[in-house]
C-alpha cells in the first residue's frame, strides 16, 4: 500500500461512510497505517451543516444567523473519501491524530478554530472552489 497521489493536504473530498456521509471536507493531514489505525487514513476537517441561502434584502442579523456553519474534525479511512478536483488552502495548527483523542479535550477547541477559519473564508472568498464547498449537496 503506497501513499495516494490525489489524497494530499488541501484536497476537498466527499465523505462516503459514517455519520458525516454526504458532507464535504478538506484533508488536513494524511497518515500511513499505524497500530491504532491499520489502514491509510486522513485527518479531515469539514462542514456538517452548510450555511443557508441568503439574499441582499435580509437584515444583517438574519444573514449572520443563516450563515452559521457546523464543523467536524475526524480521522477517516481513505477508502471512505472521494476526492474532488477542488483544493482549499486551509492551515490549521495543532491538528494531528493524537490531538483528536477525546480524553485530551482539544477536539472542541480545534472545531472552534476550524469554524472561525471557514466562516472567514465563506464571507471573504468568491472563488468557484470556495463557493462550491459551502453549498449544500442535493442527492
Amino acid at each position: 500500500m503506497g501513499k495516494s497521489k490525489v489524497m494530499n493536504k488541501g484536497r476537498v473530498c466527499m465523505i462516503l461512510q459514517g455519520r458525516f456521509a454526504g458532507c464535504k471536507g478538506v484533508i488536513v493531514e494524511t497518515r500511513e497505517p499505524s497500530r491504532k489505525h491499520k489502514f491509510l487514513h486522513c485527518v479531515v476537517a469539514g462542514i456538517s451543516k452548510a450555511p443557508r441561502r441568503v439574499n441582499p434584502k435580509m437584515e444583517r442579523k438574519t444573514i449572520m444567523e443563516r450563515s452559521k456553519i457546523s464543523t467536524f474534525v475526524k480521522v477517516i479511512n481513505q477508502r471512505h473519501l472521494m476526492p474532488t478536483r477542488y483544493r482549499l488552502n486551509m492551515r490549521v495548527k495543532g491538528i494531528s491524530v493524537k490531538s483528536l483523542n477525546p480524553k485530551d479535550g482539544k477536539k472542541k477547541q480545534l472545531r472552534r478554530d476550524i469554524r472561525r477559519k471557514l466562516t472567514r473564508m465563506y464571507f471573504k472568498n468568491g472563488e468557484p472552489a470556495t463557493r462550491w464547498f459551502f453549498k449544500k449537496l442535493y442527492f
